[in-house]
């Protein structure tokens, strides 16, 4: 299977709010029935089915157990969570300053990123592409 298709799969699962809801109780090793997520059966053994053919989950001494590349998603969506909490008007707002006509200078839109933005991995996303243009307008 490739990357992307395996990439569209795992969006695809979560972008369900119970299979996210049950993704999320797997990782936390806590207990869950079908009653108690409000499911029916086939909801219930679809969304699991789902987990476990793209990987995130599988069944392991009778218990589902989240796989290593579901830690990497976990991870992925907390970084996610984190950073829209902490920083979504701010996204809002650099992109209308920068995305002016004419944009401001690189040195300034670097920043505005780097006053406004926290998170030394966000700052980090957000600048690699500003500062490989200034790399390149120098040369």
């Amino acid at each position: 299977m490739s990357e992307a298709i395996i990439e569209s799969a795992i969006f695809r699962c979560l972008r369900h709010e119970k299979s996210l809801l049950m993704f999320r109780i797997i990782y936390d090793e806590l207990p869950f029935t079908i009653s108690g997520m409000n499911l029916t059966r086939k909801q219930y053994y679809s969304s699991l089915n789902t987990l476990i053919n793209v990987g995130l989950v599988n069944k392991l001494n009778g218990r589902y157990k989240v796989t290593s590349l579901g830690k990497i998603v976990h991870e992925f969506l907390n970084f996610l969570g984190t950073t829209l909490a902490n920083d979504y008007w701010k996204f809002a707002f650099i992109d209308i300053l920068t995305n002016t006509n004419p944009p401001p200078p690189v040195d300034e839109q670097i920043e505005i990123v780097s006053s406004l933005i926290e998170s030394k991995d966000t700052k980090e996303i957000l600048l690699k592409e500003m500062l490989s243009k200034e790399m390149l307008s120098k040369y």
